[in-house]
């Protein structure tokens, strides 16, 4: 059978961590077992057995032995006995509490590292690998798909716990009566493999689940996206059937599971309790095992039932979360071919002291190109500048390679040919990341995420002062429109922006980047909401705010492009 990637991830992050689990769940089965062992003689008291009538060679020779320093006075003997069970048992109870605490840190720091993983591998990702991964799966991958894993590892390590005490209760029935225990357990085996189908379609319900459930989240985050257009064209009806199918098929899987589950369980616990009436049988006619024996190994067998149980149980969590643990790790790891291995936990990224470009940048490009999905040529020979300090517009219809021109200028793609100078030296890792420090980009649909209009204007700044707020919004000519919203600055969103309309959020968004005091200033269709009059009036404003500033823009109005200090108009991805 196939080790699910869970367990070996799980296992790998964890070496030399569940040393002190594994060391509290034995001896939590250690006590427990001292307890059990403890029975003897207090059952024996309580039956009123003589040590002179133990049957040689059994297990009750236990109470023979404490004979020597038990009080003769069969009370004392009594409260001396129950006391001393009673100090095992609060021993036990205080390790419990221990382990399970211990075990529930465990498992939230491998999925609080798991999760942080996978959002750092987004992070760090090119942006050419990030923008070919699906913001559905990414979004059910880092919350659903996680959240399902975090149960399939608290099933390993409650039954890893599960397990070593029915090892240690296992030894103590074959200590007590061998052959009696020999017999369950063989028949104990033979019930756990029958059942192995069972666990095996758990595992195909899961991967029904994990599709049903993609389905739902799919299905909530695209109404939410397209609610204005749906209601528009009255198409909410829609919507409404297709959320109805997915959550109708999402319940369905969760009954069959529920059902797999229970009917795995009921044919344990069904085989646990014939088994304990075999031992009990078997143990009294068959070997003529003395009484207080009898009841401690049928006590073991009750209390071994609930450790299969829990096992069995922990075996079908593990499957079903596996399936989400592996759907998590495609949607992201694979997707960007990144490093699949959890060798270390993982720690926040620290964002490294790179002292950002000192003055407005000047690009050269010869010969630069690009190929995108399908080998298509998206660039071809591009061979420009773009002077410091000037503002350069780069035009064309739509298809001309834009916004790709854009994004190899600034460093999120790097070209596929050619050569790119910033101020005459190679435009390296080391200088993407001066730049980006120093870089304001505004997009046609970046989106407001933050709760709050303060919170989306000073992303990424920290505190800035209410007057550097204001004065940013005066310029782009949305401070009386913030004052008019609710809240003003610390007024809440709302269904992304969806308050704003498109022109507003656009002067928004040209706020946070004149915050920024930017040395490079990228527009890409970042006006295209406003109407020419106001664009125009908006972009000179930006202009003598940033007078030094390297501004680069994408437009498709002539009358825009005209405005610039400097053209670069393609046609086809080249040079027109």
């Amino acid at each position: 059978m196939r080790i699910p990637v869970l367990l070996t991830d799980l296992y790998t992050w964890s070496r030399g961590r569940l040393a002190l689990p594994l060391a509290l769940s034995l001896a939590g089965a250690v006590i427990e077992g001292v307890s059990l062992i403890m029975l003897l003689p207090l059952l024996s008291l309580i039956l009123g057995a003589a040590a002179a009538d133990v049957p040689e060679g059994t297990a009750s020779e236990v109470t023979a032995a404490l004979a020597d320093w038990l009080p003769a006075d069969p009370t004392r003997a009594l409260t001396l006995v129950l006391a001393g069970f009673a100090a095992v048992l609060a021993a036990r109870f205080a390790i419990i509490v221990w382990r399970e605490s211990v075990l529930a840190r465990l498992e939230q720091s491998f999925i609080a590292d798991m999760r942080l993983r996978l959002f750092g591998a987004i992070a760090g990702a090119s942006w050419a690998e990030a923008r070919t991964l699906g913001h559905g799966q990414i979004g059910h991958a880092l919350s659903r798909d996680i959240d399902r894993s975090a149960s399939a590892v608290r099933a390993v390590l409650s039954g890893g716990s599960a397990a070593v005490l029915l090892i240690v209760q296992a030894g103590l029935a074959f200590w007590l009566a061998p052959f009696v225990a020999l017999m369950v357990a063989s028949l104990g085996l033979i019930v756990f493999l029958t059942i192995g189908p069972i666990r095996a379609r758990t595992t195909r319900i899961s991967r029904q689940i994990t599709q049903e459930d993609f389905r739902l989240f799919t299905s909530v985050s695209g109404f939410l996206r397209g609610l204005k257009s749906a209601k528009a064209h009255g198409m909410t009806d829609g919507y409404i059937t297709s959320f109805a199918q997915a959550s109708r098929g999402f319940g369905g899987r969760l009954v069959a599971l529920r059902q797999n589950a229970s009917l795995a369980s009921a044919a344990l616990q069904g085989a646990a309790a014939l088994l304990a009436l075999v031992s009990v049988y078997i143990g009294h006619v068959w070997i003529e095992i003395a009484p207080e024996v009898l009841i401690v190994i049928l006590i073991l067998m009750v209390r071994i039932a609930p450790l299969l149980q829990a096992i069995q149980s922990a075996m079908q969590s593990v499957r079903a979360g596996s399936v989400a643990y592996g759907a998590a790790r495609r949607a992201v790891l694979d997707g960007l071919r990144s490093d699949t291995s959890i060798a270390t936990p993982s720690a926040p990224p620290v964002a490294a002291a790179i002292a950002p470009w000192q003055h407005p940048p000047e690009f050269q490009l010869t010969g630069v190109g690009r190929v995108g999905d399908g080998a298509v040529t998206l660039l071809d020979g591009i061979t420009a500048t773009v002077p410091r300090g000037q503002v350069t517009a780069v035009s064309g219809p739509s298809g001309a390679g834009k916004s790709t021109l854009l994004d190899v200028i600034v460093g999120l793609d790097p070209p596929d040919s050619g050569q790119i100078l910033i101020d005459g030296q190679p435009f390296d890792a080391s200088a993407r990341a001066a730049l980006a420090q120093a870089l304001a980009y505004v997009g046609q649909d970046d989106t407001l995420l933050e709760p709050t209009l303060r919170a989306n204007l000073t992303l990424g700044l920290g505190e800035v002062a209410e007057d550097r707020i204001w004065q940013a919004l005066q310029t782009v000519g949305a401070a009386d429109m913030v004052r008019g919203a609710e809240g003003g600055l610390d007024g809440p969103l709302r269904m992304d922006a969806q308050r704003f309309s498109g022109g507003e959020r656009q002067r928004l968004r040209l706020a946070r980047a004149l915050l920024r005091a930017p040395k490079l200033l990228v527009l890409d269709e970042a006006t295209s909401a406003l109407d020419p009059t106001a664009e125009a009036a908006v972009l000179d404003a930006v202009r003598a705010a940033l007078p030094q500033a390297t501004v680069l823009m994408v437009s498709h109005r002539a009358e825009t492009a005209a405005r610039a200090d400097h053209v670069i108009q393609l046609d086809g991805g080249k040079l027109a």
